[in-house]
């Protein structure tokens, strides 16, 4: 799907960026809303899992490990 969107210049960090900024912040906002595993936060955003945790903890972001969120990483990672 493709949005576009008018942003003024002073909410984007860096606006030469601004797409890969938004979408970033699209993904990480469908995590915290528990449509994301993480792992699939990761492939999404072109990280490894270690790196998208971390990103995922600055953030706020943590969940609690469960078998849900293990069978959803599982089949991200059989992907």
């Amino acid at each position: 799907m493709k949005i576009t969107v008018e942003l003024p210049e002073i909410v984007l960090e860096r606006p030469e960026a601004a797409e890969a900024e938004v979408y970033r912040e699209m993904v990480l906002s469908a995590y915290g809303r528990g449509r994301l595993s993480a792992g699939r936060v990761a492939e999404l955003l072109g990280l490894d899992r270690g790196s998208a945790d971390q990103l995922l903890a600055r953030r706020g972001l943590t969940t609690p490990f469960t078998v849900g969120t293990a069978v959803a990483d599982h089949r991200t990672l059989a992907e």
